[in-house]
């Protein structure tokens, strides 16, 4: 396997692992930072939030953990920059305009 090859793999792999939603498993558009320190997209915390009784309160995904959005909204929840950087630095294009694809 020559090493342009084993780039691209790794690439992907950290693409996969640290650059996915765990809800609409598409690539991080607008990543949140959620109490519990796991990422989502602002549109799947908006998507968990419609579909929650209280319109503030959803168990994260990953963890199981109570999450409280902000009186404001999903926009007072931390931007990941981390996931941003990562994001620049391979060269994707964040589509902060369009949905995620649940």
């Amino acid at each position: 396997m020559n090493t342009s090859r084993m780039d691209e793999d790794k690439v992907e792999r950290l693409r996969e692992r640290l650059l996915q939603c765990p809800v609409c498993m598409d690539e991080y558009r607008d990543p949140r930072l959620l109490p519990c320190h796991h990422t989502m997209c602002s549109e799947c915390i908006n998507n968990l939030l419609v579909n929650s009784p209280s319109g503030r309160f959803f168990r994260c995904p990953q963890c199981r953990r109570d999450v409280c959005v902000p009186r404001a909204g999903i926009a007072e929840l931390p931007v990941n920059f981390f996931v941003r950087s990562l994001q620049d630095e391979l060269g994707m294009e964040e589509d902060a305009s369009g949905p995620c694809q649940i």
